[in-house]
């Protein structure tokens, strides 16, 4: 019988009833929930064993899936709304150095960040894409009555971002920017070489 709470009185126990255990602590429950966890695991193995892979895999390519994402919605963005091509286009190439960590400054604009790829690909179709598109934006900007037409806006962008891939920014553009920042720390190790020379130099 309940007498309150979470106590309870046995009444005229005969042998063999079953008394009601008191409640388990907090550290029995949470061992015994980690030990039905772990039962359970090992009744479906099999299937937490593809679900671990999966997860993996998705982990591992988890920067390849989320291009193909950002890639989709830019092809549906061109089809849906062709005239923001120029837009969709920057933003798609801003996603994609942002996946591989290659992300331009805040303080840069897009003038000098598409000038920069083009100094960091090796094919000239892609250098000259890059530079009508860097065209195109600035002209819808300063010029907004100079208008391309959409065929020659999707051609320019279609050649942008196929040269201009998650596999280009992961290799070709980030080894040529730490080129550039290997040269630049160089330069200024010179520079510090030359200063400290000619200081010692003046001493004398």
């Amino acid at each position: 019988m309940k007498v309150g709470g979470w106590d309870w009185v046995t009444v005229e126990a005969t042998p063999g009833y079953e008394v009601r255990q008191p409640l388990p602590s907090l550290l029995q429950r949470i061992t015994n929930s980690i030990f039905l966890a772990m039962m359970w695991v090992l009744r479906n193995w099999l299937g937490c064993f593809i679900g671990l892979i999966a997860l993996l895999a998705l982990h591992r390519n988890r920067f390849q899936l989320m291009n193909l994402l950002n890639t989709f919605r830019w092809k549906l963005g061109l089809w849906w709304r062709p005239q923001r091509a120029l837009i969709l286009t920057l933003n798609l190439l801003h996603q994609r150095a942002e996946l591989t960590g290659a992300a331009p400054k805040k303080s840069k604009t897009h003038h000098q960040w598409l000038g920069e790829m083009m100094t960091r690909t090796n094919d000239i179709n892609v250098a000259q894409s890059l530079y009508a598109l860097r065209k195109l934006i600035d002209a819808a900007a300063y010029a907004p009555h100079s208008k391309a037409s959409e065929k020659d806006c999707a051609q320019i962008c279609q050649t942008c971002q196929r040269g201009c891939s998650l596999k280009w920014f992961q290799t070709e553009y980030q080894q040529s920017q730490a080129a550039d920042d290997q040269n630049q720390v160089s330069q200024a190790e010179r520079m510090k070489h030359v200063e400290y020379t000619g200081a010692a130099h003046h001493e004398y």
